[in-house]
Formats: structure tokens, C-alpha cells, sequence
């Protein structure tokens, strides 16, 4: 999956960090608090990412996620399944 395009390290970099800073302001304005997020993107061949936490809490909310998506997937091959919400 490739979104096209070449934007620079360096730019993409100020990018993500802007990006992250209005993020973190809009959900802590709609939440009333901070809340833990992590941003994954394509750009180019490789996977980009930005968060609010640090790295090992970040991988822990896409790991979390991954879990989540595999276990409904299973779930709807099950011959039994019913329709999820």
C-alpha cells in the first residue's frame, strides 16, 4: 500500500510533530484530559509513526489494537458468528 508521493525525512519529521501537537490539543479539549494516541502512516515504502507516550506505550496501544482486529476477524469466520455491533 503506497499513498505515492516524496516528501523528505527532515520535512515529514515537522510534519508528524506539528500534526502530533494538534492531535494531542483537539483530543485533550474533547476528552477534558490527556489521552495516550499513537498516529501510523505510509509514506513512501515505510511505515511513519507519531504518538504522545512514549515509544514502549505507543507500541503497547497498537499491539492492543492488532489483538483487538485479529480476535473480531476470527470471530467472523466462525460459522456460528453473529453480527457484530
Amino acid at each position: 500500500m503506497s499513498a505515492g508521493g516524496s516528501t523528505s525525512v527532515p520535512d515529514m519529521t515537522l510534519g508528524l510533530q506539528l500534526l502530533a501537537q494538534v492531535i494531542d490539543r483537539s483530543l485533550r479539549l474533547a476528552n477534558g484530559k490527556r489521552v495516550a494516541w499513537a498516529l501510523v502512516l505510509q509514506v513512501g515504502e515505510a511505515a511513519q509513526y507519531v504518538s504522545n507516550c512514549e515509544r514502549a506505550d505507543g507500541l503497547a496501544l497498537v499491539e492492543e489494537m492488532l489483538a483487538t482486529w485479529r480476535a473480531e476477524d476470527e470471530a467472523a469466520k466462525r460459522p456460528d458468528a453473529e453480527e457484530l455491533p
